[in-house]
């Protein structure tokens, strides 16, 4: 026995809503000069817990995808070093 599931209604709107936020990450990437993909983690329960953007330029680091810079923020938001 587990959670009820929210309506599709309200999966379809947070799905908009977290979309909307990788968008806007996507848009920092283009501003900064680098390919514009943005990335979200969403926790179930918790929301929205790291978002990045690409920063492979900047970084001159070709390992420093949207994916990695989100897993970054939110190891530091935890207290962990990343370097």
């Amino acid at each position: 026995v587990g959670r009820p599931e929210p309506p599709a209604s309200f999966r379809a709107r947070m799905d908009a809503a977290h979309m909307e936020l990788a968008l806007e990450e996507a848009v920092a990437a283009l501003d900064a000069g680098e390919v514009p993909v943005g990335c979200i983690f969403v926790h179930p329960i918790a929301g929205v817990i790291g978002r990045g953007h690409n920063n492979t330029v900047a970084a001159c680091n070709g390992t420093r995808h949207a994916e990695l810079e989100a897993i970054d923020r939110m190891l530091l938001s935890d207290g962990y070093s990343v370097e």
